[in-house]
């Protein structure tokens, strides 16, 4: 049931943040070739060069990621809380719940790494009268990237 909660939960969350997300990483790489100079500008920009699609370039592959990212996160957290508090986990302490939660995030980060950067790669692609740079969606990037 946590699995399912927590992949829900992710999935939504990020689909909801998908657009600020895009502009945050075209912030990250701008360049004098693509300038970004404001949220909304940006926004507008991307809208105006890509149409509301462009919004959501890498979403799905952030979808695909968060899914499994936070469902072995949930998982796995309880898992190291057992380990850490024995048969009890009410009587961790806050040690053990710190190295639960560090370990359940590492943990996660491990399986889901390949994802992460294909996302990030296919959401700073930017399109040219509407042709796409690089990837055309999320399994030809997965190719081609690893």
């Amino acid at each position: 049931q946590k699995l399912m909660c927590g992949g829900t939960a992710g999935a939504v969350s990020k689909t909801l943040i998908a657009p600020l997300e895009r502009v945050k990483i075209l912030f990250q790489v701008n360049s004098k070739e693509h300038p970004y100079t404001g949220v909304v500008s940006s926004l507008k920009k991307i809208m105006t060069q890509e149409g509301y699609k462009g919004l959501y370039r890498g979403n799905f592959s952030s979808v695909i990621r968060v899914f499994p990212y936070a469902a072995i996160q949930f998982v796995s957290f309880d898992f190291y809380q057992r380990l850490f508090a024995g048969s009890d986990p009410s009587k961790i302490s806050l040690k053990g719940n710190f190295f639960a939660g560090a370990l359940a995030g590492a943990t996660s980060v491990i399986f889901t790494y390949p994802l992460d950067v294909t996302r990030a790669r296919m959401a700073v692609q930017m399109s040219r009268s509407g042709k796409v740079i690089q990837y055309r969606g999320l399994v030809q990037a997965l190719v081609n990237m690893w």
